[in-house]
């Protein structure tokens, strides 16, 4: 079971890649091994930083979608880069791109796959921002 969760979310992975997310050109070109980020080894894309806590905004989490920019995204950014299994890092540059797009997706189709009528939209809601905080399973590292 835990073989066939892994491949359906290899393949939404790789689904979401195919959009024009490319891995970085070192990493493509057998270049040297992916940095560190925030402790985390393997994180493709990752500049050498030391762990820094998120620090949350004050106020309700806001519902975020592409486009969406601020505090906010920036909390997210770095939840996705510290406590989700996701393989690329997301720069906490407080813009909801598409990079960090494909993290969200990620961590909502390995939920998905987990747990059930997630739901994957590409939004963080509660639901998201929940699982963003506290991963399930092999969508944690």
């Amino acid at each position: 079971m835990r073989k066939l969760r892994l491949a359906a979310v290899t393949a939404a992975v790789a689904s979401v890649l195919a959009l024009g997310f490319a891995v970085p050109s070192a990493a493509a070109a057998g270049g040297p091994a992916p940095s560190t980020s925030a402790g985390q080894p393997g994180k493709i894309g990752a500049p050498d930083v030391s762990a820094q806590a998120c620090s949350q905004p004050g106020g309700t989490r806001p519902t975020l979608r592409e486009g969406s920019s601020g505090a906010w995204v920036t909390y997210l950014q770095c939840l996705l880069n510290q406590n989700t299994a996701y393989d690329f890092f997301v720069s906490q540059d407080g813009g909801f791109g598409k990079r960090t797009l494909a993290g969200v997706l990620w961590l909502q189709v390995c939920e998905e796959v987990a747990l059930g009528s997630f739901g994957v939209d590409g939004e963080v809601g509660p639901n998201t921002w929940g699982k963003a905080l506290n991963p399930d399973g092999f969508c944690h590292l």
